[in-house]
């Protein structure tokens, strides 16, 4: 361990006083990690397991939309289904920036709007929608692949869901450690300055 000693008094120097708020806003920002401590994790590993699961699903959104245009089906149904894999992969891309360090809000925004847009155009595919003019589908085997579209697509909202439950508390979560991280380059910095300046000497600590 090393001990800072002034050349003069013995006392703490104003540089290090000056370091007194950084610290204390770095204890703060870590209670708050230590309060929910599940949070960051939660909604981390669910955000991850939407990009895993949506890039698995493009694929199959793929095949849906494939068979549609084969089928020569309404304009509307055909149009919809080539949303499909376009809406999943930006699924998958709006939750790495939902997830990264520097956590995009419009991509959080963006995030809930796939998630949606998707939800109602399988049941649209599926059931049908007056509203959007879709038909229901037709086709048996059609049926079945988006059912099994709409079945997986589930387990994606169920990801989803453990991310948006704990929003508020994920982005508290997320600046206490953005401001642990800018604070703690603050701190380091504030040390060797303190180490180099005159009156001060660093001894090792007996």
């Amino acid at each position: 361990m090393l001990a800072l000693r002034t050349l003069v008094d013995g006392k703490l120097p104003p540089s290090i006083e000056r370091l007194e708020p950084v610290v204390r806003g770095m204890e703060y920002s870590a209670k708050i990690l230590l309060q929910k401590p599940h949070v960051v994790p939660t909604v981390q590993n669910g955000l991850h397991d939407v990009i895993r699961e949506s890039l698995f699903l493009v694929s199959q959104a793929q095949e849906v939309a494939a068979n549609e245009r084969k089928g020569r089906q309404v304009p509307t149904r055909v149009a919809a289904a080539q949303q499909l894999p376009l809406l999943l992969d930006s699924l998958s891309k709006n939750a790495g920036k939902f997830a990264a360090a520097d956590m995009s809000h419009d991509a959080v925004f963006d995030f809930g709007r796939n998630l949606n847009d998707i939800r109602t155009l399988t049941r649209a595919l599926t059931i049908g929608d007056a509203e959007l003019k879709i038909p229901a589908v037709s086709n048996a085997q059609q049926r079945a692949r988006l059912l099994k579209l709409t079945e997986e697509f589930d387990l994606i909202w169920a990801s989803a869901g453990k991310a948006l439950v704990n929003l508020q508390a994920y982005v508290t979560a997320h600046h206490a450690i953005s401001h642990l991280q800018k604070a703690s380059s603050e701190l380091v910095s504030g040390a060797l300055r303190v180490c180099y300046a005159p009156g001060i000497r660093v001894e090792p600590r007996s």
